[in-house]
């Protein structure tokens, strides 16, 4: 009865301590998510600014004769 109450208690232990692992691996999964969906904003907000320089040079260019409306137009698209 005392061996059987000690193996009950040990896997009572090891089940504690499979939960707290469990929660540790979702909390570092979804920190991790943030970093990468963090990144990844940032990646775009500097894709969008590229994307608006370009423009203002290709609309330049357009105003000075040296590109056409098509050109300043597949700029604007990709803004959109």
């Amino acid at each position: 009865a005392i061996q059987s109450a000690k193996l009950g208690q040990e896997m009572e232990t090891l089940g504690t301590r499979s939960a707290e692992l469990t929660v540790m691996q979702r909390v570092l999964e979804a920190y991790l998510g943030a970093k990468l969906g963090e990144s990844a904003w940032q990646a775009a907000e500097e894709s969008v600014k590229s994307a608006a320089a370009d423009l203002e040079r290709a609309e330049a260019f357009r105003n000075e004769g040296l590109t056409t409306d098509a050109d300043v137009l597949s700029i604007r698209v990709y803004l959109a």
